[in-house]
């Protein structure tokens, strides 16, 4: 009998060890939250349509420079994203310069990186 008194003694309630228990218990949950939220991917993929915003980006108003020989095609913007135009250079010193203006009529920011030109 004096062996079970011994035994319920020892594990009475303690307030340091349920602490520490605890704050073991908190840190284990907060390392394996951190870890998995470092090392999950997360993919996503589908389409997004957001009411009342529009992507709309377009070349408007040509203006051919003074000076320009003239062209044997004007130039004609085509589906609002491509300029043609054709012209002849047959003397050293002869340009064929135009100004266009970049329209951004849409709701989002855009940014021009790169105008390809093909001979």
């Amino acid at each position: 009998m004096k062996r079970v008194k011994f035994f319920i003694r020892k594990f009475k309630y303690n307030h340091k060890r349920t602490f520490l228990l605890g704050l073991f218990f908190l840190l284990f949950i907060g390392v394996s939250v951190g870890y998995a939220f470092l090392t999950t991917t997360l993919n996503i993929t589908g389409a997004l349509n957001i009411a009342g915003s529009k992507w709309d980006i377009h070349f408007d108003n040509i203006e051919i420079e003074e000076g320009s020989v003239e062209a044997t095609t004007p130039p004609t913007i085509t589906e609002d994203t491509s300029i043609s135009f054709s012209t002849t250079l047959s003397n050293p010193g002869e340009l064929y310069q135009f100004t266009v203006d970049l329209v951004n009529d849409g709701t989002y920011d855009a940014k021009l990186d790169s105008i390809e030109v093909t001979p």
